[in-house]
């Protein structure tokens, strides 16, 4: 009796499957051309922001602040105070331009539409640190997802890969070791638990009989068991 099933297609399922990744590597292009033509705030809020309250101030003066976390933590209100009693008078406003990942790569994206829309800061703090003007740059991968096009991801794609390297490197130089690694170099573990150090100026504990037999038990372990 013939079989009621069918026997798979092998060209079919290879057909399938071809078609399914071309949909999928159009489907990744279109999406990325179409967030490349989208406002910032779809992708990068942090940025939009900036120049948002940039717009703001109008052609007044003021003070750029560009940097990583550590200058986005600055409280604005105290640092307007400090520069206006500074200046004196009526000083320029102060704009804080950084946020979390903000390194030279941030600063020039904002940089740059700042003066394509006719906003130019008077003076421009700028966080400098190891970190920040690493080579390659410990953010550049998420930099890729907050304002990269793809013309920008092929510009730097070398410098995206070197970073995955290095923070893979990195990561394996701060790894704890495996228990097989640290063994050997452990000192041998003593039987009983530890003994809590007398604080100073401790008068001595009194001898006791049973206590001492017990005491050399665990410091001799099993043999004192057979004594």
């Amino acid at each position: 009796m013939p079989s009621s099933r069918h026997r798979p297609d092998a060209v079919r399922a290879r057909r399938v499957l071809a078609v399914a990744a071309i949909a999928v590597a159009v489907a990744q292009l279109a999406a990325g051309l179409a967030l490349d033509t989208a406002p910032a705030r779809v992708r990068f809020a942090h940025g939009a922001r900036v120049l948002d309250q940039a717009r703001a101030l109008g052609g007044a003066p003021y003070v750029l602040l560009l940097g990583s976390s550590r200058f986005w933590q600055l409280d604005a209100d105290t640092a307007a105070v400090a520069l206006r009693e500074t200046v004196g008078g009526d000083g320029p406003g102060l704009l804080k331009g950084a946020m979390p990942a903000g390194d030279p790569i941030v600063a020039d994206y904002l940089i740059e539409r700042l003066l394509a829309e006719g906003s130019h800061p008077r003076l421009i703090a700028l966080e400098i640190s190891p970190e920040i003007i690493a080579n390659p740059s410990r953010w550049v991968a998420e930099h890729a997802v907050r304002f990269f096009t793809w013309r920008d991801v092929a510009v730097w794609t070398p410098e995206i890969v070197r970073a995955g390297k290095t923070g893979a490197e990195r990561g394996n130089a701060v790894r704890p070791p495996r228990d097989a690694e640290v063994a050997p170099s452990l000192p041998p573990r003593r039987w009983g638990r530890p003994r809590a150090r007398a604080p100073a100026g401790a008068l001595p504990r009194r001898w006791h009989p049973r206590r001492a037999r017990r005491r050399s038990r665990v410091e001799l372990g099993p043999r004192a068991l057979h004594a």
